[in-house]
């Protein structure tokens, strides 16, 4: 059993393996899985030879906040869709665009072995995920998407990474006595399904 919280509420969950994303501390087993671990050579969407530490790095780097006007009313975030392109995500397309891929990319070739322990983990003990937030509505753009919901996500094989596991019935015959007894077992294949494309970004300009 998989759940998430927030460290508050640690107390609750006295027996459960805690994965906890909000420290890079040293002491933290699970650190690699935190956003903000500086792993290196993390892909920068629509930027080619070109790598930053963290994905927390990358969505700073790309983010673009508005100025206020003169009303003071806070201007728009946006984000860059690279480093070096003046076109733009909204927040919401960013989360998508950017954060959600670029952090499934992060586990897959950074820290995949430590996914698969958590994986076989929880089919005997309760793992509980700790992060500052758990808003797992990607559209709510309010409140920080929780990295806990999207980890979570991704072991089980959830939206948005509904890809990331494949579920297989295996079929074989048991000889009881005299007869054939058909035995089916269903297994849980591991896919990796991330896609950063870190080309130069095609814009088409069909205006004359």
């Amino acid at each position: 059993m998989i759940a998430i919280d927030i460290k508050e509420n640690l107390s609750k969950y006295s027996n459960a393996v805690v994965v906890d994303l909000t420290t890079i501390d040293g002491r933290n087993a699970f650190r690699k899985l935190s956003p903000y671990y500086p792993h290196g050579g993390i892909l920068i969407p629509n930027t080619p030879n070109q790598t930053l530490n963290s994905v927390s790095e990358v969505w700073q780097k790309l983010c673009v906040k508005g100025e206020d006007d003169f009303y003071g009313i806070k201007g728009e975030i946006k984000f860059r869709k690279g480093l070096n392109i003046n076109d733009y995500w909204t927040y919401a397309e960013a989360r998508q665009e950017i954060f959600i891929p670029l952090y499934c990319w992060v586990l897959e070739n950074k820290a995949f072995g430590i996914i698969e322990w958590i994986r076989e983990q929880s089919k005997r003990y309760a793992i509980i995920i700790i992060d500052k937030s758990i808003n797992c509505d990607i559209k709510n753009v309010d409140k920080p998407l929780s990295c806990a919901f999207l980890l979570k996500a991704y072991i089980e094989g959830n939206k948005p990474y509904e890809n990331a596991i494949e579920e297989v019935t295996e079929c074989s015959y048991i000889l009881v006595g005299q007869r054939d007894f058909l035995y089916k077992k269903k297994k849980v294949i591991p896919q990796k399904i991330a896609n950063v494309y870190i080309g130069a970004q095609r814009i088409l300009d069909f205006k004359k």
